[in-house]
């Protein structure tokens, strides 16, 4: 799916909705509450930086309907062109990559003394690596990733063809 930060409101929403057993309606609008505040550290003083791979099916993925995900990819390229936003796909036609199937997050911090975590969700909760071993295997993976992504620019081009195709749906 599309990383959390870079998550429209109805896409999210419409992840929520997908969960099974559904979450009350409080739950849903403070997790959606967490999501906004946490995403507005993209745009603080001295914003967060992000750099995500995302697989074209995360992209294709009809969440919320056609609508939804227009809106959702435009989004998606919008923030990529924030200077501490870098967003590459990574097609189909890449075949067998690094990590297939194991969506994991990589946090490096600005404090020195804080070391660099990996960080995977499940489906019941989530997990946080901190040895340093795990941590390199994840970071090794990731740099795989991003060398067999399309670039950068590529990417903004294969996402707003996507969203061309639905729009011609």
């Amino acid at each position: 799916m599309i990383p959390g930060l870079l998550q429209t409101e109805r896409y999210a929403k419409a992840l929520m909705q997908a969960w099974l057993p559904q979450v009350d309606e409080s739950v849903a609008r403070d997790r959606a509450n967490m999501r906004a505040e946490r995403q507005q550290t993209l745009y603080a003083d001295n914003p967060v930086s992000v750099s995500a791979v995302v697989g074209e099916a995360a992209l294709r993925q009809l969440v919320g309907g056609a609508d939804t995900m227009i809106d959702q990819l435009e989004h998606l390229n919008a923030m990529s062109e924030l200077a501490n936003v870098t967003v590459q796909v990574l097609p189909f036609s890449a075949g067998a990559v690094p990590a297939l199937g194991a969506p994991f997050i990589l946090l490096s911090f600005a404090e020195k003394e804080e070391p660099d975590n990996a960080y995977a969700d499940y489906m019941t909760g989530c997990v946080y690596l901190e040895d340093a071993s795990e941590v390199e295997s994840y970071s090794l993976n990731f740099g795989a990733l991003q060398d067999t992504a399309l670039s950068p620019a590529a990417s903004t081009e294969f996402i707003e063809s996507i969203a061309g195709e639905l729009r011609a749906r």
